[in-house]
Formats: C-alpha cells, structure tokens, sequence
C-alpha cells in the first residue's frame, strides 16, 4: 500500500482511499464507511477531510452531508445516488449536472 492512497482522517487513523466506500458529516465528527461494514467516527469536520482530498478524482461531494467514493456508485436517481454495500445518498440540487457528467463519462 502506498502512504500517498492513505487518507488522515483524524487523530492517528489512516486508512486506504480504497477501502472508503463514503464519508459521512455527522455534527462535528465524520463518520467513515468502510468497504468492511465498520464504521469509524473521526473528530475531523468533512470539509476538512474533502480537502485533503482534493488531488483525488475518486471522491465526490453530492450533498452537504455526504463525501462518496465514485468506484461504489452503482446507481444515480432523480435525488440520490445509490452506493454498493450502503444506501442511497442525497444529491443536492446544485451538485446533481456535475454528477451527471460523471455518471456518463464513468459510462454507468
């Protein structure tokens, strides 16, 4: 595993970009989903973790809430997104023709 797929999501956890099925705000803690089922809650805001993540085209904010990882859509709809091994995940207004764009060039 390369450091540089390795996200720090807060006090000493890292995990791999991988691994991470979606991020979830949850108050002032981030709750992380992982491919596993386990679900670990960081004392990181999203908006921190969304920036450091930048630079990595497999992560896409579709709500204010929710911070998903595009290799686990398996769907989109009229107001949410559909991820494997989760739910459906809201999918504002605003963020719905930029994902759009995505779902067509990942060829959905």
């Amino acid at each position: 595993m390369k450091t540089e797929e390795l996200l720090h999501v807060g006090s000493r956890k890292r995990f791999d970009t991988q691994e991470i099925i979606m991020l979830e705000a949850y108050e002032n803690y981030t709750k992380v989903h992982l491919v596993s089922g386990q679900v670990f809650i960081s004392s990181t805001t999203l908006k921190k973790i969304e920036a450091r993540l930048k630079d990595n085209p497999n992560f896409f904010r579709t709500h204010k809430t929710y911070l998903v990882n595009l290799r686990y859509v398996t769907a989109m709809k009229e107001k949410s997104v559909e991820i494997e091994h989760c739910r459906n995940v809201t999918l504002s207004r605003r963020r719905k023709g930029r994902m759009q764009m995505i779902f067509e060039a990942l060829n959905f």
